[in-house]
């Protein structure tokens, strides 16, 4: 796993579809915002909230949907609607099932840009 030192590293979790959001990191910030939900979530509000705490509509927010069921997942996939919703635009979607590949400096660049606000 790669040390992102005080980066915020966000993750989604994608269940057929439905959007739960949990975000988590194995080394982070002391302070930061947390955001749980159930899955499911259906209230405008929440992803409002989400991207504001990430910095507004221009921050970096990476979407990881590897609890989904599906192989590929694009810029474009469908679960990122809520999120452009809410405005935000800078949106990146990261997906695999290989270790390997999940170690690749390229892989995780999207990562990097991850930033304290």
């Amino acid at each position: 796993m790669h040390a992102y030192g005080s980066r915020i590293l966000v993750l989604f979790t994608f269940v057929l579809g439905a959007t739960t959001a949990a975000v988590a990191a194995d080394v982070g910030p002391s302070n930061g915002s947390l955001v749980v939900a159930g899955g499911g979530v259906k209230d405008p509000a929440i992803y409002e909230r989400f991207v504001a705490l990430a910095g507004g509509p221009e921050a970096p927010i990476v979407v990881i949907p590897t609890a989904g069921s599906g192989e590929t997942y694009g810029d474009f996939w469908p679960g990122l609607q809520r999120l452009r919703d809410a405005g935000a635009v800078n949106l990146k979607v990261l997906h695999t099932r290989d270790p390997q590949e999940a170690d690749r400096e390229d892989f995780v660049a999207p990562l990097r840009q991850a930033r304290d606000f």
